[in-house]
């Protein structure tokens, strides 16, 4: 129960960290998607926290930025038309991190629709004793705006 409120804790105040390189991201990748997730792994029982969320994406220069909930996370886009963000931060004796990935969907050439297939992971690892808290949803996201 304390590692599951450490994470919910941690999860409302995280920091952003990561970037993508000199190129500018796509502007495509811009807008508000409505994410249809399943959780598929939560040892810690966190719940379904994450779940039907709306993803906000901002391209800043090379940068891509996703907000979700109370998460804001960094990263950039990916060869392959999707993009990758990342968040990392050591709280309440705990190192959190996380990652969401959109990829395009199988046989999909081109990411003009604004549906990608995504999967955002959190891990809080206790430094005291190691122990790992995965909570990882899968499923997908399409762009409303």
């Amino acid at each position: 129960m304390i590692k599951t409120l450490a994470i919910l804790a941690t999860a409302a105040a995280l920091s952003a960290c990561g970037g993508g390189g000199d190129d500018p991201a796509p502007s495509y990748l811009a807008g508000t998607y409505n994410a249809s997730f399943v959780k598929t792994q939560d040892n810690c029982f966190i719940g379904g926290v994450y779940n039907g969320s709306q993803h906000i994406v901002k391209v800043e220069g090379a940068s891509v930025v996703v907000q979700i909930n109370t998460l804001t996370l960094r990263g950039g886009a990916r060869d392959d038309g999707g993009l990758v963000a990342t968040y990392e931060n050591n709280s309440n004796g705990a190192k959190v991190t996380g990652t969401i990935t959109y990829l395009m969907p199988a046989g999909v050439t081109a990411p003009g629709n604004g549906t990608f297939n995504a999967e955002l992971l959190i891990q809080s690892v206790a430094t005291a004793n190691g122990f790992t808290c995965t909570l990882r949803y899968s499923g997908g996201v399409s762009k409303v705006s």
